[in-house]
């Protein structure tokens, strides 16, 4: 399987909110050289007592996550027009040089 290089990528937190001591909230966008975009959203939970790690590893959201269940998750695709695709690109490629 031939795959295209990938030309542009960013992962991007808009807001971060550790919500007084009742878990952690994040909104981000991980941009990409597509011509769609793609929604998606998960919430997870667990009840702490039940997450088998160290105090110190339930600060860090990454050794967090495996752990928690789904509780609700949504995705959607949205393709983007061809002319509106075109222009981020060429903006891509201007902020770039």
């Amino acid at each position: 399987m031939n795959r295209e290089p990938i030309l542009f990528f960013e992962d991007v937190v808009l807001f971060e909110d550790e919500l007084h001591d009742h878990g952690i909230s994040i909104l981000s966008v991980k941009v990409a050289d597509t011509s769609y975009l793609l929604r998606e959203f998960v919430t997870k939970e667990r009840y702490i007592k039940d997450i088998p790690l160290s105090l110190s590893e339930l600060s860090d959201p990454a050794a967090v996550f495996p752990h928690l269940h789904v509780v609700k998750e949504e995705s959607e695709k949205l393709l983007l027009p061809p002319d509106v695709n075109s222009e981020v690109k060429g903006d891509i490629v201007r902020n770039m040089t």
